[in-house]
């Protein structure tokens, strides 16, 4: 881990794939939809962000040009580039010096989530750049809801950890618990309306599908979120009949292959 802000193109290079959630390699087959999906991931999350390192750009076209010419998609991704771009030649995004202040600072005085959560990624914390936005924020917040003067930075980058840890550990019980009570308790942590929309017995039914569904490579909570819309689709509630259906009845044609 680093104890300085101030790093390399090289080094961020090394990291600005990963602006999101997703780690792009450029020797892998891609789905072209999954590509688009990914990409576009990226765009969002860059649009939203106060810093656009120039090299985040440079990271991302070689993917745009990997979609099918003179489709919709690559139009789309392309002019979002362009977009992307001209924020950067026109300078009006946040300089570069706001960001990269000290993050004792940032921790101890300034207390912003956002500012915090680029710091991080600009130092090139990998395990806190894998755990996706939400939970990046989410984190941090939850460190500033400590209410801890830091000193040094080793004390604050170990408390970060901890969280990363704890966060980690609720996706391997998410990945792995066979348990309906054990995963509605991780599930209902997490907060996400994605799954609180739903009832007790609705929410069971959801767990029961992704039981059965493929979870190796949760990873981050829009990882959880996109399955849950997944299995969303899959179930057919009617809102205006009030029987409600419990675990042990659940129609088979719920059940994912």
């Amino acid at each position: 881990m680093k104890s300085s802000l101030a790093v390399t193109v090289h080094e961020l290079n090394k990291i600005t794939t990963e602006i999101e959630d997703i780690q792009f390699s450029s020797t892998e087959a891609y789905n072209f939809e999954l590509l688009f999906e990914k990409i576009e991931r990226q765009l969002s999350e860059l649009e939203k962000a106060d810093y656009i390192h120039p090299s985040f750009l440079d990271n991302l076209s070689p993917l745009i040009n990997q979609l099918p010419p003179n489709s919709d998609q690559r139009f789309d991704s392309e002019f979002r580039l362009r977009e992307l771009t001209k924020r950067i030649d026109s300078k009006t995004q946040i300089p570069m010096t706001n960001i990269e202040q000290d993050i004792l600072d940032l921790v101890n005085i300034d207390k912003d989530v956002m500012k915090i959560e680029q710091s991080m990624i600009l130092n090139n914390h990998v395990d806190f750049i894998n755990i996706g936005k939400k939970a990046r924020l989410e984190i941090v917040q939850q460190l500033l809801s400590q209410n801890k003067f830091y000193e040094n930075k080793t004390d604050l980058y170990n408390d970060i950890d901890k969280l990363i840890h704890e966060f980690q550990i609720k996706l391997e019980i998410i990945s792995t618990s066979t348990n309906i009570e054990e995963l509605m308790k991780e599930f209902e942590s997490f907060n996400l309306e994605e799954f609180n929309q739903f009832d007790f017995e609705n929410k069971e039914k959801i767990l029961i599908l992704f039981l059965k569904s493929d979870r190796r490579n949760i990873r981050t909570i829009s990882n959880l979120k996109t399955i849950i819309n997944t299995l969303n689709e899959r179930l057919v509630i009617n809102s205006a009949n009030s029987t409600t259906i419990g675990i042990d009845k659940i129609n088979a044609n719920f059940i994912a292959d």
